[in-house]
């Protein structure tokens, strides 16, 4: 028998059987383990950087979830300290028309009835005094 002969009646061709084509099986063996270490190393390096990357990605969202709460806070300190002002300014504004509706009652009093005219004074010079302080309180609270 010639040598292609026996090759293909070889079950194992890899194994050595003594018949002298060992050195090639070797060489193959060798090739396809090189390519195997070759393909696990660029299987493990696409693996550690897609790792790399999402470790990355999942700081960065870290850090703009805790930036976006402390935004928040702040906003949030702003709203109560301007709302606490707003409370404070409707208090004083209350107060300012009561002590208004006081003294325009004394005046019905002392002179019998009130006139029109003097009544439209007094509301013209609060609301000179207080609309702009309204008006920067209401405008004011409503920040884009």
């Amino acid at each position: 028998m010639t040598a292609s002969s026996d090759n293909d009646h070889d079950p194992h061709p890899l194994i050595p059987d003594g018949d002298g084509d060992s050195d090639a099986g070797l060489a193959s063996t060798k090739k396809i383990e090189a390519e195997g270490k070759l393909l696990n190393f660029t299987i493990q390096t696409a693996l550690n950087e897609s790792l790399r990357r999402r470790e990355e990605a999942t700081k960065e969202s870290l850090r703009r979830q805790e930036e976006m709460f402390l935004t928040l806070s702040t906003k949030q300190d702003e709203f109560s300290t301007t709302q606490d002002k707003l409370s404070e300014d409707v208090s004083q504004l209350t107060e300012n028309v009561s002590k208004l509706t006081k003294d325009m009652s004394a005046l019905v009093k002392d002179n019998g009835t009130l006139d029109y005219r003097l009544a439209l004074v007094c509301l013209v010079m609060v609301s000179a005094q207080y609309l702009p302080k309204w008006v920067s309180i209401v405008f004011g609270a409503i920040k884009p």
